[in-house]
């Protein structure tokens, strides 16, 4: 893909440019519009993207990682993407986290009831894996760093996606109101709460991870979209109301790795603190003591959805797309 040089502004320093590329970015800068057989988002066509590259390809690959962990394990999966911005408090990415995790891996739905007994229904949040990334934008609350994340788990049976996201909303709401003082900096004249918002959903099936499935399925979308009417595998307003493409690109596992690729892009990490972590994900291990047969279940799993990964990264990228 061919692109012209974009002359800098003379406001901007360029070897302080050179040099930050240099140290933000990896030594292999290329851009990217696929990525082993999927379509990404494509970033600004700035000077700094043009020479950094648009994507990386490391957060790319955990991605992935993730997302075939959850999927090896079960047929049906939900992946909730959501944004959390720390503001002008001292919550940390890592003291969010977790405290969330060990609340959601607690949450039980029994015939429409939310519990936490372990003898009764199932659990909402089964094979819970995680992934975040680190960005700076220009707002002045908390120096602009704000963090964007999705987590992947076991669709749990008969629960809608609206109550899955009151429950979600709920076990965040608790976590960051238990917070003490001593988290919040309380130097400045008016303190600002941290807040997550909820970006989209996707349900992803492991039958429909074919070639041939993910076309259909785009064809279904594109009918949900002409009858107005929603879909219980995706957010449809998230396709027609997105800045590039108003229509859908594939499957549901196509636009589910669409939608996460944003969280690879390169611009508004370029400027992150010196040592700061760009991004981390969950070990991704399964429960101790799993019995022989689960073991066996899960690396039959394992290995048919590497074998579909690798059919979509051989499949034909589309000149079209």
């Amino acid at each position: 893909m061919a692109f012209t040089k974009k002359t800098s502004s003379a406001a901007v320093n360029e070897a302080q440019r050179k040099a930050l590329n240099q140290f933000h970015t990896t030594d292999n800068a290329e851009w990217l519009t696929h990525y082993k057989g999927f379509r990404l988002q494509i970033p600004e066509e700035s000077q700094d993207n043009i020479e950094r590259g648009n994507h990386e390809e490391p957060i790319l690959d955990n991605i992935f990682k993730v997302i075939k962990f959850v999927c090896s394990r079960h047929n049906e999966v939900t992946v909730l993407r959501f944004d959390y911005y720390p503001a002008d408090s001292g919550i940390s990415i890592t003291n969010l986290l977790q405290p969330i995790v060990r609340r959601l891996k607690k949450e039980r739905w029994n015939n429409g009831i939310r519990t936490i007994k372990k003898t009764e229904g199932e659990s909402i949040y089964r094979d819970l894996q995680y992934l975040w990334v680190r960005e700076k934008g220009k707002s002045r609350l908390g120096k602009g760093i704000h963090f964007h994340c999705f987590m992947a788990f076991r669709k749990v049976d008969r629960m809608t996606i609206k109550q899955l996201y009151n429950n979600f909303r709920d076990i965040v709401a608790i976590t960051l109101s238990c917070k003490d003082e001593s988290d919040i900096d309380t130097s400045k004249k008016k303190v600002v709460n941290p807040y997550v918002a909820i970006k989209g959903f996707f349900v992803l099936e492991r039958k429909g991870f074919t070639v041939e499935s993910q076309e259909q399925q785009r064809i279904c979308i594109e009918r949900l979209i002409a009858d107005d009417k929603g879909c219980n595998y995706l957010n449809i307003n998230a396709i027609i109301t997105r800045k590039h493409i108003q229509f859908p690109i594939g499957g549901y596992l196509d636009e589910c790795i669409y939608a996460l690729s944003y969280l690879s892009k390169v611009v508004t990490k370029e400027h992150l603190p010196k040592g700061q972590k760009k991004h981390g994900r969950s070990e991704l291990k399964d429960i101790p003591d799993l019995s022989e047969a689960r073991i066996k279940q899960i690396a039959a799993g394992v290995e048919e959805v590497e074998q579909a990964f690798k059919n979509f990264e051989s499949r034909e990228v589309k000149s079209d797309l």
